[in-house]
């Protein structure tokens, strides 16, 4: 006896009801575990609402000199955690926009009442998938996508690192740190790094200082990698032409270099830039910030 047919209700396609005259595929059942599993796997990588993101700014912003609309680059601080994994990597790039840049003369804020004002719109950051993940501060208790840069929350911290003072006080070594912190400026050439500091001695300094993924990107001849990040980063459009690669992990290790390098260039002497004069709002290269998903 042959066993019965069945055949879909053609009347009830969202119930998904069967009726003797056709074969029901052997196939559904096991298509149907796989795409619950899969499913899983990438609910399982998304970022909560809320998720605390530390950032770190790849770019010096000024009051007296960024200008309104303007892409500003900012890197994942560290790995971002959720369900047990890692949703972000560190080194992952985010997006902001200046949304305010007003420069403080002598008269400004006591006369006319015209402080400084520097502050970014959040955009978004990248998840190990390569999907968006819109950005948002906390400021005053209140969600926003505006960060407000102030002169207390733009302070550099002081270097801890007593190796790292030590070495950083050394004029070749101070040397070696400018032309990495240029490099990521994107205003050094391969002539340049070639003329003015040898690779051997960017390497010494670099494991000194134990900036691990410089010393990678160095052992493997790849420094060229990170001035052109620098220089990608200071044009316009730079997030599309680098976009979720960053959040893949193809650039994450020049990102990272990017970030050991600022956090170490931010506290030789004279890093702040004061060409804008006036009493501006510095937000240096490597300043760190909290953000949040949102």
């Amino acid at each position: 006896m042959k066993a019965p047919l069945w055949v879909k209700q053609a009347s009830s396609p969202r119930l998904g009801l069967w009726v003797r005259g056709a074969s029901r595929p052997r196939t559904a059942r096991p298509m149907l575990s796989l795409l619950l599993l899969l499913t899983a796997a990438f609910s399982g990588a998304q970022v909560p609402n809320g998720t605390e993101i530390k950032l770190v700014l790849l770019k010096e912003l000024n009051s007296g000199g960024s200008v309104v609309g303007e892409e500003v680059p900012l890197a994942v601080a560290e790995d971002v955690w959720a369900g047990g994994r890692v949703v972000i990597r560190e080194g992952t790039l985010a997006v902001a926009k200046i949304k305010q840049a007003r420069r403080e003369g002598a008269l400004s804020a006591s006369v006319f009442d015209k402080p400084a004002r520097l502050a970014i719109e959040l955009q978004h950051t990248w998840d190990v998938t390569g999907r968006l993940v819109p950005l948002k501060a906390k400021l005053n208790g209140k969600d926003q996508r505006l960060y407000q840069f102030n002169r207390d929350n733009t302070k550099i911290p002081k270097l801890a690192d007593r190796k790292a003072q030590e070495v950083l006080r050394q004029p070749k070594s101070r040397e070696a740190v400018e032309v990495l912190v240029d490099s990521l400026r994107g205003v050094r050439t391969t002539e340049d790094l070639a003329k003015n500091v040898e690779r051997a001695a960017l390497l010494e300094v670099a494991r000194a200082l134990r900036l691990e993924n410089t010393v990678e990107l160095l052992i493997s001849n790849r420094l060229m990698d990170l001035v052109n990040l620098g220089t990608t980063l200071s044009k316009p459009g730079f997030a599309a032409i680098l976009g979720a690669r960053a959040a893949v992990g193809t650039v994450s290790v020049v990102l990272r270099s990017a970030r050991e390098i600022v956090r170490i260039g931010s506290h030789l002497p004279g890093f702040l830039s004061r060409k804008f004069g006036g009493r501006n709002i510095n937000a240096a290269i490597g300043l760190e910030l909290s953000t949040f998903k949102g």
